[in-house]
């Protein structure tokens, strides 16, 4: 009996060690085939990161999302220029980084930044730098516009509290396009790229619809498109900015919505600043951009109208200020020459004797446009909601304005921080 145990319970453990030793042989084998799965997934998952960063352009649905996102992390061509901290005109507004108030930084180009413009073979795309992703159609760089409706509503929110705040002052609303919109991008290019812009226009027309009630909307929108389409320099190429006659065409806009004759522009000498690179070449250090600097044409409005300019930056006052200048510190500043530079706030004191004043709140599209106005109102005060910090309803109701004008680049309206900032106002 004892033996017969031993071999009933001796022939089931060998069958059992061999099918253990099966089941280990598949586990090796499995093993092999996983490792060999995962290894050519690897592989290739490295090429394509190898062609996505070597070839300097990112064409992927992720790149142009980030680029695209208001509510995200601020792309490199939407974000605005830090205040100046000089008294000196030579101030730098091309930093990309969140917003905040430091000296001049370096306006070359990064290294990174360096590193892609030597590979920029290609005519458009998306440009991979360590401040963002900017968009190169042929010789200029160009800022994306969407806003989801949400976004809207929230600028249309913002200007109406702004306006019941004004008292009974004028209220003007001006909302400038920028180049995107006026650029013919074929269909396969813009599908190629993953780049997708929205209407301005439908932007622009849903607000002014929306305003409250005493509000004029100024339209800018038709005079800018028509110099476009008849090839006139409203923006360049390597700058987000619009240029110092397209101003011109907003100021006389705005005139006539206001109702006065604007001066005109002849009355004003030429002068021009050469090899401006702005910051869409800061950005990307792209050859094409640099092959393509702009000009500056500006007017010189102090040789006109004098005027007594003092700016407030950082909780300083500087004196003896200028409306435009000749000379900046480096080519990617020279948008500088518009009033020397960006700061909390400008009052000019003109020579006009009609007792008339009034009040721009806007961004970097206001810097060009306040000299115009000299030549109409006594009084001319700039505020970038930015940096300004006080209670607007005061500002208003002690100054004695006759108008306010709110004026923005679409692109800055399309961005929730950009509404964050006019909470400033309200802080006094």
């Amino acid at each position: 009996m004892h033996v017969k145990g031993m071999i009933f319970v001796g022939e089931p453990f060998n069958d059992l060690g061999q099918i253990q030793k099966q089941d280990n042989n598949k586990r090796i084998l499995f093993s092999i085939v996983a490792m060999l799965l995962i290894s050519t997934v690897a592989i290739v998952i490295l090429f394509l990161l190898k062609d996505k960063y070597d070839g300097g352009l990112d064409t992927s649905s992720d790149a142009s999302s980030a680029a695209v996102s208001g509510e995200s992390d601020p792309d490199v061509t939407s974000q605005p220029p830090e205040e100046s901290l000089e008294s000196d005109p030579n101030v730098s507004d091309t930093s990309s980084d969140a917003p905040n108030e430091s000296t001049e930084e370096s306006s070359q180009p990064s290294d990174e930044s360096s590193d892609t413009s030597g590979q920029l073979e290609m005519e458009h795309g998306w440009v991979i730098n360590n401040l963002g992703y900017t968009y190169l159609y042929y010789d200029r760089g160009l800022e994306q516009f969407t806003a989801s409706t949400a976004v809207r509503d929230s600028y249309i929110r913002t200007i109406n509290k702004l306006k019941s705040s004004v008292g009974s002052a004028n209220f003007y609303h001006m909302l400038i396009p920028t180049q995107v919109e006026f650029t013919d991008i074929p269909t396969n290019i813009k599908q190629e790229d993953n780049f997708y812009s929205s209407s301005q226009k439908s932007f622009i027309d849903t607000v002014a619809a929306a305003l409250e009630s005493g509000s004029t909307n100024v339209n800018v929108y038709d005079r800018l498109q028509a110099a476009y389409e008849a090839d006139e320099y409203i923006y360049f190429r390597t700058d987000i900015n619009w240029t110092a006659l397209a101003a011109y065409y907003a100021y006389t806009d705005f005139a006539s919505s206001a109702g006065f004759e604007p001066a005109a522009l002849d009355v004003f000498p030429i002068k021009s600043y050469e090899n401006f690179l702005g910051r869409f070449y800061t950005a990307t250090g792209a050859q094409i951009l640099k092959d393509n600097a702009d000009s500056i044409l500006y007017y010189d409005v102090d040789s006109v109208n004098a005027c007594i300019v003092t700016m407030y930056s950082n909780n300083a006052t500087y004196n003896n200020r200028r409306l435009t200048y000749s000379e900046v510190s480096d080519t990617s500043n020279g948008y500088n020459v518009f009033l020397g530079g960006v700061a909390s706030r400008f009052k000019i004191t003109t020579e006009q004797t009609n007792g008339k004043k009034i009040l721009v709140i806007g961004d970097t599209s206001a810097m060009p446009f306040v000299p115009f106005l000299t030549s109409d109102y006594q009084e001319v005060q700039l505020i970038n909601p930015q940096y300004y910090k006080g209670d607007i309803s005061a500002f208003v109701q002690e100054n004695g304005f006759d108008d306010v004008l709110v004026m923005s680049y679409t692109t800055s309206a399309s961005k929730l921080y950009y509404h964050e900032y006019f909470e400033n106002l309200y802080n006094g």
